[in-house]
């Protein structure tokens, strides 16, 4: 059985975040990431949708979404709601998925 190790997604988990996953590892998961995103968020015109994509960096990997200059900026409201509507989250569980990579 493979070692586990938690991470606690605060300052300090992500420094040992950082020390825990292989850099080249990181692209990979990064892609995935950016994948299930695409899969999770709710499409009605697919503008959200389209906006979803991995930035590869030396060393790390980011997921972007929402582009504040098209107008495509309701993705924060998407991923935790308002008081008139309701979480739809799509990032989150994106990120959180258990993943292993070979």
């Amino acid at each position: 059985m493979a070692a586990r190790t938690r991470v606690v997604m605060n300052g300090p988990g992500l420094v040992q975040l950082r020390r825990v996953v292989d850099a080249e590892a990181v692209h990979p998961i990064t892609d995935l990431v950016a994948e299930d995103a695409r899969r999770y968020v709710p499409v009605l015109s697919g503008d959200l949708l389209s906006t979803i994509e991995a930035e590869h960096l030396e060393g790390e990997g980011r997921v972007h979404c929402g582009d504040i200059g098209r107008g495509i900026d309701y993705h924060l409201y998407q991923e935790f709601g308002t008081s008139k509507m309701e979480a739809q989250p799509y990032m989150r569980p994106a990120l959180f998925k258990t993943r292993v990579i070979a």
